[in-house]
């Protein structure tokens, strides 16, 4: 932006790509959006002033912060200086080049696996009219288990279906945490036609790693206090008096079967 105020001229050269020559007066004002060195020739010599953001009056050889521009500035006379080359090509604009982004590796949970003991509740007699399978869990691996999610199945043989009921004897965990159903399956398995299956409540907590859910004394019977014959029995061995790892207790995570093996399915 520039105002003439005087017939006054002087030259002011702009050093920038391409020259750029204006004739300005004393008392011009020029505006400039960055900083660039601009000379003004009088009485044979080249006086370089120091433009910035902002404005310069041209009056009194003084920016408009008022300071005094210094003698070291004056130069002699000589040959035309050379404008600055432009580092970009005129139109075209430097492109950043960003960091590499890394992305995230997606880390895989550690599969749950856990670990069922069983001891005989009340040994000594196969023939009797309660079933007390006395449990507990173990987590062998490397994270927290959740025990609402988990589930325990006892499978056995009930020789006439009838109603049955559970009983939670003890539990370290609380027997207000413990529950049990009974489901009859829909074909006949190698020793177990029905299964025991024990659930936990939120209230159970989590089982972490190397931990033991400690004893879980299981009690159910028939309403009509009929006996059972435990010979028969999947699930059932009489020699586990104390508590002993045990394949025929399975164990279900999410529903899917992480310990033990199922009894066979009889074709």
């Amino acid at each position: 932006m520039l105002r003439l105020v005087s017939r006054r001229y002087y030259m002011l050269k702009f050093v920038r790509p391409g020259q750029v020559w204006w004739s300005v007066p004393e008392g011009a004002v020029m505006c400039r959006t960055r900083w660039q060195p601009i000379y003004r020739k009088r009485q044979q010599r080249w006086l370089l002033l120091i433009a910035g953001v902002g404005c310069i009056i041209f009056q009194g050889y003084r920016h408009t912060n008022g300071s005094q521009i210094p003698d070291a500035y004056n130069r002699t006379a000589g040959p035309a200086i050379a404008p600055m080359k432009p580092t970009v090509p005129a139109g075209s604009m430097p492109v950043p080049t960003l960091p590499a982004v890394k992305t995230p590796t997606a880390t895989t949970a550690s599969p749950v696996t856990l670990q069922a003991y069983y001891k005989v509740g009340n040994p000594g007699g196969a023939t009797i009219n309660q079933i007390m399978p006395q449990l507990e869990l173990s987590n062998t691996g490397k994270s927290s288990v959740d025990l609402s999610e988990v589930t325990i199945r006892y499978w056995y043989m009930l020789d006439i279906q009838q109603p049955q009921s559970y009983w939670c004897d003890y539990a370290a965990v609380g027997c207000a945490n413990i529950s049990g159903s009974f489901v009859s399956l829909s074909s006949l398995r190698s020793k177990a036609n029905t299964y025991l299956e024990i659930r936990f409540t939120n209230g159970a907590g989590n089982l972490a790693p190397g931990a033991n859910s400690g004893e879980i004394q299981n009690r159910f019977n028939k309403d009509d206090w009929s006996n059972y014959q435990q010979a028969h029995d999947y699930s059932y061995e009489g020699s586990a008096t104390t508590f002993t790892v045990s394949t025929r207790i399975t164990v279900y995570y999410k529903g899917t079967l992480v310990w033990g093996s199922e009894p066979d399915g009889l074709t």
